[in-house]
């Protein structure tokens, strides 16, 4: 299989492969300050110091602990650790792999992205990246990601991450008017994730 990370399609530069690499090194941190919130949580739901860990689920996944008793129809039936349980046990598998050496592909124009991501040219728009092959970090970013503030960069190679590694499809974006739609759709959505772990991950 080719591998565009290493073909020169669209080199960056070194400024933004410098981004690319403090992104990465944010990410890491969010993805260790998130797993310590839920620890915290699922020991203590109902503490006040767990208050954002809870507002966090219900707005990226609309979970709240009343689904675990009484789920609406359609919606899947969930244990006491469902989302959290397995938002941790997905971030547990991101952080082994935040590690493996990144590649960063930049388009120079719109027929270059295409040509790399040819099936979802509408994703890109609103992700700004792309993720080229599983099982690795190999990225593709636009050059409005470059334009992002630092923290939205770092919840970019995240989302990315869980389309890489967790083999995710993507279902809604956060400010699309159905995000995060029902659990079940967000349990499987990577915007969820990475967005639950950038508001529980923050400094």
């Amino acid at each position: 299989m080719s591998d565009p990370c290493t073909e020169g399609i669209g080199n960056c530069t070194k400024t933004q492969r410098d981004i690319v690499k403090r992104a990465f090194q944010d990410a890491s941190a969010m993805l260790a300050r998130a797993q310590d919130a839920l620890i915290a949580y699922e020991k203590k739901p109902a503490a006040p110091s767990n208050r954002k860990v809870v507002t966090a689920l219900k707005k990226h996944f609309n979970w709240t602990e009343a689904l675990m008793a009484s789920p609406s129809p359609g919606e899947v039936r969930v244990t006491p650790d469902y989302i959290p349980g397995k938002a941790r046990e997905y971030i547990r598998t991101l952080m082994g792999k935040i590690s493996v050496p990144f590649g960063a592909i930049c388009p120079a124009n719109d027929q270059q992205r295409e040509q790399l991501n040819p099936q979802h040219k509408g994703d890109i728009v609103k992700i700004l990246a792309a993720a080229l092959q599983d099982n690795t970090n190999c990225f593709m970013y636009t050059p409005d990601y470059f334009r992002q503030k630092p923290e939205f960069r770092a919840k970019v190679v995240l989302h990315e991450m869980f389309h890489s590694w967790k083999y995710m499809s993507d279902d809604s974006y956060e400010g699309d008017a159905k995000y995060p739609g029902k659990v079940g759709n967000a349990t499987e959505n990577p915007d969820s994730y990475a967005c639950l772990i950038r508001d529980i991950g923050r400094r």
